[in-house]
Parts: C-alpha cells; sequence; structure tokens
C-alpha cells in the first residue's frame, strides 16, 4: 500500500547544518520542502531570464519548442502556491486529526507579518529607485504614481493599471496575504466540522470548487486581468496543497509508497507540461485549459510535497545549494526581476538567456542572502521574541479596549450571533463573503481601471506566483516560516510563494493586448498561463 496508518506524532526533522549554526539552514524548517522551494525559485528565475532576453518582453511572443518548454518553467510560481497551502495549513489539519490544540491567531499573526512585510517593503522601495527612471525601457511597466498606495497595503491587484507592474512577481504577495487573513478561519471551520476523516477534507474541497467555478465564470465572460489575478481564481492550488496536509496527518506513506506518490506527481506535472506545449504549438486545442489552468500540475506537485515531506530529504532535494537556496527563496523572487529589467535597461543583461543567468543569478543570489541575514531573520526572531510579543500584545489591548468601549447590549448582540448552532453557519457565511470581496473589489475598479500603465515595449511580466514568480508562492509563499513548528516550512511568502512568493508560491494568465507589458509573473495569469495561444496569456 501507498500509505500505512500513522497515530504517532512524528519529529520534525532538522536541517542540516543545524548543529553549526550555518545561518542558511535554521531550526524548524524541512530540508526537503526547502529542496521544493530552491527548486521552484530557480525555475522561475530561468523562465524570466528567458522572458526578459526577449525582443518584446512578452509571452505570447514565444515560437518554438525551445521558447514553449521554457515557458512552462513559470510553474514554479504553482508550486509555491501549493507549498503555502500545505505548510500554513497542516497546524489546523494536525489538530483536527490528533485534537490537539490550533495554532494560536496572535502567534500566526505575528509569524505571517514578519515573514512577508520588512522583506517587501524593502524590495518594494528598491524597484521604485531602480526602474522609475527607465520608463521606456523593453520590460519596465509602470503603474500611474497616484496608484502606488495600492502597492502599500497589497491592492495592486484590484487595478487594470497596477497589476503586474513595477515589480511584477508582487502580484504573488497580494493573493498569499489575502490567504493568510482567510485561513484562520477557514481551520477554525475545518475544526467545527469534526475529526472523522472524511469531514477533514470538506473544506479545502469547498475551495477547490469555488475556485473552479470562479475561473469557468471568468473564461467564459472574458474578464481582464484583475479577475484573474484575485484569490477565488487561485484557490484551487491553495487546495491541493491544504488536500495533502490533510492526507498525510491521516496517512502516512511507506517508503515505497513515497516513491511512487512521488513519480505519480511528476508524471501529471510532465504530462500538464507536454499538454501545454502541445496547445501552444497548435498540435492540439483543449478548451477546458481555459479553466482548469494549472490545476493537473497543482495536483502533482500537492503528491511530491506529500511524498517528501513524510520522509528524510534525499537526492537532489537534500543538496545544500538547494536547500540553502529555498531559504532565501522569498528575497530571490522579490529581487529577481527587478534586477533583470535594470540591467536590461543599462544594456547589461546579455539578449542570451543563459547569459543572462550566468551574469544575474550570482548578483540575485547575493541580494537574496543580504535580504535574508539583515531583514527577514532578524525581524522573525524579533517577532518571536518577548519584544515582538509586546508590540503585538499592545496592538490586541487597544483594539479590546476600543471594543469594551462599545454598547454592551449592541456587544453581546453581535457576539451572540458565534454561540451555539448558529456559530458555524454564520463563520461559514464570513467565509463565502470574504472570498466574495475581492470580486467586488475588481468588479468596481478593475474592469474600469485597465488602463495600461505606462508601458514601453509590449508588455511585461510572479511565486509566489505567476508573472511567472514565486511566492513570492510569485512568494514565494513563506512555507518556510519556523514560526509553527507543526508546519514545518513555509513557501516564501509567497509568502513564501511567491512567486510566492509570487514562483510563493506559489501561476497564470490573461488578455494581453501588444501594448501591454509582459505578465509572466505569478500563477494565474498572463505571462504564466497562456490559456489561448492566439491572444492570451492569461487564465
Amino acid at each position: 500500500m501507498i500509505f500505512r496508518r500513522s497515530l504517532a506524532q512524528r519529529p520534525a526533522q532538522a536541517a542540516p547544518g543545524d548543529a553549526g549554526g550555518r545561518f542558511l539552514f535554521a531550526a524548524g524548517r524541512i530540508p526537503a520542502l526547502d529542496g521544493l522551494r530552491g527548486l521552484a525559485a530557480l525555475s522561475v528565475f530561468v523562465f524570466h531570464a528567458w522572458l526578459y532576453t526577449l525582443a518584446v518582453p512578452n509571452v505570447a511572443h514565444a515560437s518554438g519548442l525551445g521558447d514553449y518548454l521554457l515557458r512552462e518553467l513559470r510553474l514554479g510560481l504553482v508550486l509555491f502556491f501549493v507549498l503555502s497551502g500545505f505548510v500554513l495549513y497542516r497546524p489546523w489539519a494536525r489538530a483536527g486529526k490528533r485534537g490537539s490544540a490550533p495554532p494560536r491567531l496572535g502567534r500566526y499573526l505575528r509569524s505571517r507579518a514578519a515573514r512577508v512585510l520588512p522583506a517587501y517593503y524593502v524590495a518594494l522601495s528598491a524597484a521604485i529607485l531602480l526602474l522609475w527612471g527607465l520608463n521606456g525601457s523593453p520590460g519596465v511597466r509602470l503603474p500611474p504614481l497616484e496608484s502606488l498606495p495600492l502597492f502599500l497595503v497589497f491592492g495592486q491587484n484590484l487595478s487594470g493599471a497596477t497589476v503586474m507592474t513595477l515589480d511584477p512577481p508582487m502580484w504573488t504577495l497580494a493573493i498569499e496575504v489575502a490567504f493568510y487573513v482567510a485561513l484562520p478561519l477557514l481551520g477554525w471551520l475545518a475544526l467545527r466540522l469534526g475529526r472523522s476523516g472524511g469531514r477533514r477534507f470538506v473544506v479545502p474541497a469547498v475551495l477547490m470548487l469555488i475556485g473552479l467555478a470562479w475561473n469557468i465564470w471568468v473564461a467564459a465572460r472574458g474578464l481582464p486581468l484583475p479577475y484573474s489575478k484575485s484569490l477565488p481564481a487561485m484557490l484551487p492550488y491553495f487546495a491541493a496543497g491544504m488536500v495533502a496536509a490533510v492526507a498525510l496527518e491521516q496517512w502516512r506513506p511507506s517508503a515505497a509508497g513515497a516513491k511512487r506518490l512521488a513519480a505519480a506527481g511528476l508524471a501529471l506535472v510532465v504530462g500538464h507540461v507536454g499538454l501545454r506545449v502541445a496547445t501552444s504549438a497548435g498540435w492540439l486545442a483543449v478548451p477546458a485549459l481555459g479553466w482548469m489552468r494549472d490545476l493537473p500540475a497543482a495536483a502533482g506537485f500537492a503528491a511530491i510535497i506529500a511524498a517528501a515531506a513524510s520522509r528524510p530529504a534525499r537526492g537532489v532535494l537534500r543538496a545544500r545549494p538547494v536547500v540553502a537556496l529555498g531559504t532565501v527563496s522569498y528575497g530571490f523572487y522579490l529581487w529577481q526581476v527587478p534586477l533583470l529589467v535594470w540591467a536590461r535597461g543599462y544594456g547589461l543583461l546579455p539578449l542570451d538567456p543563459l547569459l543572462a543567468v550566468v551574469v544575474v543569478l550570482p548578483v540575485a543570489l547575493v541580494v537574496a542572502t543580504l535580504s535574508w541575514m539583515l531583514v527577514e531573520r532578524p525581524v522573525q526572531a524579533a517577532a518571536r521574541s518577548m519584544r515582538g510579543v509586546l508590540i503585538f500584545t499592545h496592538i490586541r489591548l487597544s483594539l479590546a479596549s476600543y471594543v469594551r468601549r462599545m454598547d454592551t447590549n449592541e456587544k453581546d448582540t453581535m457576539l451572540g450571533r458565534f454561540r451555539g448552532r448558529r456559530s458555524f453557519t454564520a463563520a461559514a457565511a464570513a467565509v463565502i463573503a470574504a472570498m466574495g470581496i475581492t470580486g467586488a473589489a475588481v468588479a468596481k475598479t478593475g474592469g474600469n481601471s485597465s488602463t495600461p500603465a505606462k508601458a514601453t515595449t509590449t508588455q511585461q511580466s510572479s511565486p509566489t506566483a505567476p508573472d511567472a514568480e514565486t511566492p513570492d508562492a510569485n512568494e514565494p509563499a513563506d512555507a518556510n516560516d519556523p514560526a509553527d513548528k507543526a508546519g514545518a516550512n513555509e513557501p516564501a511568502d509567497k509568502a513564501d510563494a511567491n512567486e510566492a512568493p509570487d514562483a510563493n508560491e506559489p501561476a497564470d494568465n490573461g488578455k494581453e493586448s501588444a501594448n501591454k507589458a509582459p505578465d509572466s509573473d505569478g500563477p494565474g495569469g498572463h505571462a504564466d498561463e497562456p490559456a489561448n495561444p492566439n491572444a492570451n496569456t492569461q487564465n
């Protein structure tokens, strides 16, 4: 059998180098997942190196088998999203299986904020400084100056004037942050459903169906890019990771079963790539790809993640350079496109993908390592320290003080709605409403604000997910955050995945005119996911 029942708690694997205190190998992380994160980050980087060395940086201009294969490296973003779903939902899956306490909300929020915000704001500031004077350079797509505040609140995906602009992979971080906010309520709903085996799959299954329904609607109506760069559009990828988390708590694969599971997952990913290439080349017509997007690959990644997390790391996933790259993948994801575009703007980027990798990869690795050492790691350590706890406690107490000043009867009435039999219904309604907020906001802003940002070439491109980038899942979504050892690893948000996170993590595409900057950053659209080889690079 591929799986056998596992009732005993399995100890987390220690990352290589922990004993020696190596800064790139943090305690509490699963090396195999860091290895996957490193591979996802590298695939997204090579994708971007190919994209930004095209005469016109636009995935729609791919031609030939080589281009079609390189374009599919954007799937690293889908991997970031799946990693985020797996790592972040796993503590709730474990609590549902074992009856243990779920993650504490305050700790969870501190962890997510410390993981995502500091590095994001540093990279955002750097992108503005590096690229604002390069308007007109190939691959540079700047948002209107008055729209920059949207980036501060992760709202860039809500407007056609800002989505996939400035640092395109950051679109995946807006998705990751929305998922982070919704996750505690989703986990609470899952626990309310009970501990029986089948019920634990209900929440991920419902999210999968919501995401598929959303994408069918978007594809059928030909809606603009902000609709496909939204949380509902990416839900199937997160849900795939969540299903893997629940399954791994329910069953543990044997050594042979883990190998077969990983092989089956790899076959799904390779098959999906082959199908995409065949449709791009005109050999096949598969209309369902317009709404399925990269779900088959996401299912394959989920199987690979489950197999990798269940056994000690082996082979390439244990290689120290790959694990180290996974550790710094969030910063690597955030900085890679600004560095590539900046180098091209000043004539420093060879217009050959391989040479571009040779020139920019070392610089991107140095910058990502500095981001980890000087920004990400210190802030995360502070968030776990007493000082971090005091800061967040002060904020929480301030909010509690405000609530206490409310009229007592009114407060009781509000709280009463979440008591007894009504609690589950009310919470379910809240989740559905939260999922609809993105759609409502897009309807108000996305469709009417699709004024192309000052695009200088035909267009440009996440992890955490697709300009074609990670987590950041483009984070890389933050699947590596050891905030909850139960989850062990969070994709660089990014979170983790980024391209991201958003290669975090960690996806996809939409209709693009010849005047748009290449959309290749993230699971959901444009350069990432060419749904229609004719004119559409988004799903």
